[in-house]
């Protein structure tokens, strides 16, 4: 797929991407690109969706034992003892994209996000794909667009680019800095991420439209991050963080309750 400047981004890019195997530069420009082409980004989260789903399906399928000493017992003697043989990256990211096209094409005009609903309850499958944005984040060069602990100055650049903007609450008074923010793109629709620091850990909190997204509290501990939601009466939340779960859990009790003083200041 080419961006809107005539970059071009292979699938091997993109999963190189989503594999974390881009230096810094590489990064940019393929976060320059999924924010400049609307179908590359759709395309970058059905296959970030998919690679999720066959880490989560690969780990729990296992051929069963009697199965597995039938195949070892007509493969022979020097089948059964060899060990395994590992297979280079670019043929593992080869057959990763056979796999996707495979299923795209079973999809039968779906979509890669449908057939990943159907395998998996809504609030589990956010909750891994915040914890892959914030990830992604991480990788870049900035984990954010725009760069203030100002709360008067991250709301305005929301409200001028994507229309909707949540409550940006001052932590500071609990030793929780705000960073800044950024625009995320969650199955094809664009998110306001806020981004604060708490000690050297960051946090990512993206605000969903609710009436688009289920309300639905719920956690997910994956890859060393910690994930956790909440809803109030516009958005539901997503806080995604390396902190402890009870440090996590703390810092959204504090968030909440200062998006209501916020809300009842006005």
């Amino acid at each position: 797929m080419t961006n809107d400047a005539g970059e071009h981004i292979d699938e091997f890019t993109l999963h190189a991407a989503l594999d974390g195997e881009l230096d810094a530069i590489a990064t940019m420009r393929v976060e320059q690109a999924l924010a400049a082409n609307p179908a590359l980004a759709a395309r970058y989260e059905a296959l970030r969706a998919l690679r999720a789903a066959m880490r989560q399906f690969a780990a729990n399928d296992r051929a069963p034992d009697a199965l597995r000493q039938r195949m070892e017992a007509m493969a022979g003697d020097d089948a059964r003892h060899a060990p395994p043989m590992a297979l280079p990256r670019e043929t593992r990211r080869w057959r990763l994209s056979l796999v996707a096209a495979l299923l795209l094409g079973l999809a039968g005009g779906g979509s890669v996000m449908q057939f990943v609903m159907r395998e998996k309850s809504e609030p589990t499958r956010l909750a891994m794909l915040m914890v892959d944005d914030h990830r992604r984040a991480l990788l870049a060069r900035e984990p954010i667009d725009v760069a203030s602990s100002d709360r008067h100055t991250v709301k305005p650049w929301f409200d001028a680019r994507l229309a909707i903007s949540p409550p940006v609450v001052d932590l500071a008074a609990q030793g929780i800095e705000l960073v800044g923010g950024r625009a995320d793109v969650v199955e094809g629709i664009v998110a306001p991420t806020l981004v604060y620091r708490q000690r050297e850990h960051l946090i990512s909190v993206t605000a969903l439209p609710s009436p688009r997204f289920t309300a639905t509290p719920a956690a997910l501990s994956t890859s060393g991050y910690e994930a956790l939601s909440w809803s109030d009466r516009v958005f539901v939340y997503w806080a995604v963080s390396d902190l402890p779960r009870a440090d996590l859990d703390a810092f959204a009790l504090v968030f909440q309750r200062g998006a209501t003083a916020n809300e009842n200041a006005r």
